[in-house]
């Protein structure tokens, strides 16, 4: 008997304890939960901010003009002025599907600078590349809003 209230008290601080870290634990799980998901909604807010300038730009600016014959010009002064800062800014928030089509449009910009000029196959790829683009960004603040049930 003598043993037994000796250690009675010691599983009452043995099970006490295990309980308390038990519940410690799933606490501290469910807050790193709850910050990832703050940082993640950050993120995100961000990336549509940047989205939304995007589009803005691009519905106000006319980043293609007819060109007489041969179609349409991509309006690289434009592109690079307004567009080019605002996706560079937060850059590192594109997918790697959206900034392959940056760095695409970039090597056409790049082509102009160095040589004054640039093909059609080049402009044409840049227009297309800027407009696939768009589309991706249109493409991700519908999946937004499918996800937030926005209508």
């Amino acid at each position: 008997m003598i043993v037994v209230d000796k250690l009675l008290p010691m599983a009452g601080v043995i099970v006490g304890g295990l309980l308390t870290y038990i519940t410690q634990s799933a606490i501290y799980k469910r807050n790193i939960q709850q910050e990832k998901y703050k940082y993640q909604r950050e993120i995100l807010i961000e990336k549509l901010e940047m989205y939304n300038e995007i589009l803005k730009i691009e519905g106000y600016y006319v980043l293609e003009k007819m060109n007489g014959r041969f179609g349409l010009d991509f309006e690289f002064d434009i592109y690079k002025d307004n567009v080019r800062p605002v996706i560079f800014s937060k850059y590192h928030l594109l997918n790697k599907e959206m900034s392959n089509k940056i760095k695409e449009i970039d090597k056409c910009l790049a082509s102009l600078i160095q040589f004054d000029d640039i093909s059609k196959y080049d402009n044409d790829r840049a227009l297309n590349e800027f407009y696939e683009f768009i589309r991706l960004i249109e493409k991700e603040i519908d999946n937004f809003r499918n996800e937030s049930n926005i209508i």
